[in-house]
């Protein structure tokens, strides 16, 4: 486990998609940075094979028709 830029733990990960290492923030106080972009369609989800970075998380959001934001 490493620490975020504000000492909070945050969870290292390497994204499912492309293999980039990316952070976590499931640990942080306001949750991960994931937490903020609109859900996936559930046929979309593949939970076996685990999270995708920033870029990745966007761009199967939009494959997906899902515009980019804030959950409502």
């Amino acid at each position: 486990m490493t620490h975020a830029p504000d000492g909070e733990p945050a969870f290292s990960a390497r994204c499912a998609r492309c293999g980039v290492p990316f952070q976590c923030g499931v640990d942080a106080p306001d949750g991960c940075w994931c937490a903020r972009l609109p859900m996936l369609p559930a046929g979309a989800i593949d939970a076996d094979r685990g999270c995708l970075c920033e870029a990745c998380l966007q761009a199967v959001l939009a494959t997906h028709g899902t515009a980019s934001g804030a959950r409502g």
